[in-house]
């Protein structure tokens, strides 16, 4: 039996590969575990005979079986997986160490029998993480009559910080992921994977941008393209055009966490155009409002504009910050029983309320990343701990623990 499906995997095989799962209770190794698994699934999609499932899309079908088997994989939970993905294989495997030393265990599993048709260990130095990676691929690459290609060893903190990147691109965080992608081929130039992907995002950010460049006014746009021809005192005229922007917003942020007759009066008397016949109206005014300023903050790092360009006013600095005092202000009137939505030009909500505390957190652990010393580094606990608090008690907790 187990005969025939090795011949069978050696025809055409379609492959998914799961994040390695950490075994002991050391978070910090969650990273090395997500870069390692891509590596693997990198290497092992070589030849016209082997197709690999997408990593974002085994990633989604893994955060719904997490819900239901707190994300612990078994050979009969990665078979189930696997027939979701359309795989015919799916590999899986744990991390652990043991004080300097990782321990990798690794598993081939044949879809449509549940049967264990390899098992890969490598065990060393976690300095020598890419020795232990070929080792995996080279056991698990013999029933799939695959070559891997040559690969030139790379660092271990390559390897942690590409992780990294791609649970940063899980989350959504497109800008960060771009920027610890930056850093992993700093780390080490011969981090390939790393080069790759960060192609593959530079070509969807582009796409991206031009998308939104549609939505919003010439002016803003202009300014941008100004800076992007060198024109440094249009950083300055970004940072005008922002607060002008973003006023209302933080003001409605701030009048809708009020009592609603109060709130509605506040606008009104604060001398604003438009003049929303009831809280609804305001809420989605200021929604739209909302979407304006995420999309021109998308824009502007979308660019990929240096972080040391126009010192005092760098338009990258300039758009987080903006955004993530916008969203806290926003945000303030969590709980209340009308809360702001991001509503786009179209009138389609683009992200529900609670969808904007993960926009926050997300944006926050971009600046603090990119600008450890930058000027809203004071007032970001103020709105980042609420907002944090607020995520936690909606994820489902694991009984278990």
């Amino acid at each position: 039996m187990l005969l025939s499906l090795l011949l069978a995997m050696a025809s055409a095989s379609t492959i998914a590969v799961a994040p390695f799962q950490v075994a002991s209770r050391d978070d910090a190794l969650s990273p090395l575990g997500v870069g390692l698994a891509d590596m693997v699934l990198t290497d092992l999609c070589v030849g016209a005979s082997i197709t690999c499932v997408e990593r974002h899309r085994v990633s989604e079908l893994l955060a719904e079986i997490e819900l239901g088997t707190k994300g612990y994989l078994d050979p009969r939970t990665a078979a189930q997986m696997g027939k979701g993905l359309g795989a015919e294989q799916v590999v899986f495997g744990t991390l652990s160490s043991a004080g300097d030393d990782l321990r990798l265990d690794a598993r081939l599993v044949d879809v449509s029998s549940g049967k264990v048709l390899v098992t890969a260990k490598a065990r060393g130095p976690k300095a020598d993480v890419f020795d232990l990676e070929v080792q995996l691929v080279e056991s698990l690459a013999a029933p799939l009559t695959a070559e891997p290609p040559p690969r030139e060893p790379v660092s271990t903190e390559a390897v942690e910080v590409y992780g990294k990147a791609l649970q940063a691109e899980d989350k959504g965080n497109a800008e960060l992921a771009r920027a610890l992608l930056d850093a992993a081929v700093l780390a080490d130039p011969k981090m390939v994977w790393a080069a790759e992907r960060l192609r593959a995002l530079d070509a969807k950010l582009t796409t991206a941008t031009a998308a939104r460049v549609e939505t919003l006014g010439t002016s803003l746009v202009a300014t941008v393209e100004r800076i992007a021809d060198g024109d440094t005192a249009a950083c300055r005229q970004l940072q005008a055009d922002l607060w002008s922007l973003s006023q209302p917003l933080t003001m409605g942020g701030r009048f809708m966490s009020l009592d609603p007759a109060f709130a509605l009066e506040s606008w009104r008397q604060a001398g604003l155009t438009a003049q929303p016949a009831d809280l609804q109206e305001l809420a989605d005014g200021v929604g739209r409002q909302l979407y304006e300023v995420y999309a021109i903050t998308r824009v502007v790092l979308d660019h990929g504009f240096a972080d040391d360009l126009c010192p005092g006013a760098n338009p990258n600095e300039v758009v987080l910050g903006n955004a993530i005092i916008v969203l806290g202000f926003v945000r303030e009137g969590a709980g209340k029983p009308v809360e702001i939505r991001m509503i786009d030009g179209q009138g389609a909500v683009v992200r529900e309320p609670e969808e904007l505390d993960d926009l926050l957190l997300s944006l926050v652990d971009s600046y603090v990343m990119r600008f450890p010393a930058g000027p809203q580094m004071s007032m970001i606990p103020t709105w980042v701990d609420p907002a944090a608090a607020r995520v936690a008690a909606r994820e489902p907790t694991d009984p278990a623990q």
